[in-house]
C-alpha cells in the first residue's frame, strides 16, 4: 500500500505544528475537491467507530480536537501525494493502458454508490474521483518501481507467529502454584488459565520480534502441546501453553507487513532526497478548516479506498 496511505491514530503524543490550516488564493480547486472526498470518507469511518462524539476529543498536548487533527492530516496527505506523483512524473512512471483502465472502473463505482448529500457536501463530479485515483494508482507504482531492486524476501523464521494460552500473575508463589496444577497428568490449561490468569485475554497470537529476547526464546522453542517454564516479564510471572507453534495464515500476513515496511522505508530514502531539492508548491495550501461536521450533513461515503483496493492491488 501506498507509503503515505492516510493512518490517522485516535490517540497521539503531540503535534509539531498546530497552524497547517493556511488560507491561500492560489490552492487548486480540484486539490480541494479531491481532499474533500479522503476528508469525508475518514470522517465517517471513524464515526462508525466512535460515534459522532469524537470530533471533540482533545489530541494528545496539541490543543486541538480530533475534528481538527483529522483535517490537518487529510492536508499532509494530498501534499505528499502530490508531491510523489511529481516525483513519478520526473522518473517517468506512468499508468498502462491496463491500470487506467481499472482506475475508471473503480471510479465509476465510487461514484455511482454515492448520495445526493454525498456529492453536494462534498462539491465533487465523477472527474474528481476518477484524477484521485489515477493520482493514488500512479503514487503507489511509484513506491513499487522505485523499490523493485531492493531485496523484500522475509524468511517464514523472521516472520512466524505462534498461538499460546497464557498465564499472568504477579505473584511468584500464585505462579508456582498454577504451574504445579497445569503439569499434573490430565490438567487442562485453558480451565486454569481462566482461573488462575489475571489478565482477561487468555489466548494470544505471538510474532517473532515484538516482545523480549527471553521471553521469545521460551515461546519459540515450545511445540505444540509443550508448556514453558514460569517466565519473568512484565511485572509479573508468565507460564505458556502451545497451542500451535507456527500459525500459518498468521505468519504470511507478518511477512507481507514486514515487506511492506522495508519498502515503505526504502522508498523514504529516494523521496527524502527528491524533497531536498524540490521545494514546497504554493497551489497545495490547503484551507480545511473551514469544513464542518454535523449530522446534519446526512454524508455516508466511507469506501472509496476499500473500492480502490477491489479494483487496484498495489
Amino acid at each position: 500500500m501506498f507509503v503515505v496511505c492516510l493512518c490517522l491514530c485516535l490517540w497521539i503524543a503531540g503535534c509539531k505544528d498546530n497552524s497547517v490550516f493556511t488560507a491561500n488564493e492560489t490552492v487548486r480547486s480540484d486539490v480541494h475537491a479531491e481532499a474533500m472526498i479522503v476528508l469525508t470518507n475518514e470522517r465517517n469511518r471513524y464515526e462508525a467507530v466512535y460515534t459522532d462524539e469524537i470530533w471533540s476529543v482533545p489530541v494528545g498536548t496539541s490543543g486541538m480536537n480530533f475534528e481538527e487533527y483529522l483535517a490537518m492530516q487529510v492536508t499532509a496527505f494530498m501534499q505528499e501525494l502530490e508531491h510523489i506523483v511529481d516525483l513519478a512524473e520526473e522518473k517517468g512512471i506512468v499508468l498502462d493502458k491496463e491500470e487506467e483502465r481499472l482506475v475508471s472502473q473503480a471510479a465509476s463505482e465510487y461514484y455511482d454508490s454515492l448520495t445526493s448529500s454525498d456529492i453536494s457536501y462534498m462539491g465533487i463530479g465523477k472527474d474528481d474521483v476518477t484524477h484521485l485515483y489515477t493520482k493514488y494508482c500512479l503514487a503507489n507504482k511509484a513506491v513499487s518501481e522505485l523499490t523493485k531492486n531492493i531485496d523484500l524476501e522475509v524468511s517464514d523464521s523472521e516472520a512466524r507467529v505462534c498461538e499460546v494460552y497464557e498465564i499472568f500473575v504477579t505473584d511468584r508463589a500464585k505462579a508456582e502454584e498454577a504451574y504445579a496444577q497445569v503439569t499434573e497428568e490430565k490438567a487442562d490449561f485453558e480451565t486454569m488459565a481462566r482461573k488462575y490468569s489475571e489478565k482477561s485475554q487468555i489466548r494470544r497470537q505471538i510474532a517473532r520480534g515484538e516482545s523480549d529476547e527471553e521471553l521469545e526464546t521460551v515461546i519459540f522453542s515450545l511445540e505444540d502441546g509443550d508448556i514453558s517454564p514460569i517466565v519473568e516479564t512484565d511485572g509479573g510471572y508468565a507460564v505458556f501453553y502451545s497451542i500451535e507453534d507456527y500459525n500459518e495464515e498468521a505468519t504470511l500476513l507478518r511477512k507481507q507487513e514486514i515487506s511492506d515496511a522495508r519498502k515503505n522505508t526504502a522508498f523514504l530514502m529516494v523521496y527524502e532526497e527528491y524533497r531536498k531539492n524540490h521545494p514546497e508548491r504554493e497551489d497545495l495550501a490547503l484551507n480545511l478548516d473551514e469544513v464542518e461536521f454535523s449530522p446534519k450533513d446526512n454524508v455516508a461515503t466511507d469506501q472509496f479506498f476499500e473500492i480502490y483496493k477491489k479494483y487496484v492491488s498495489s
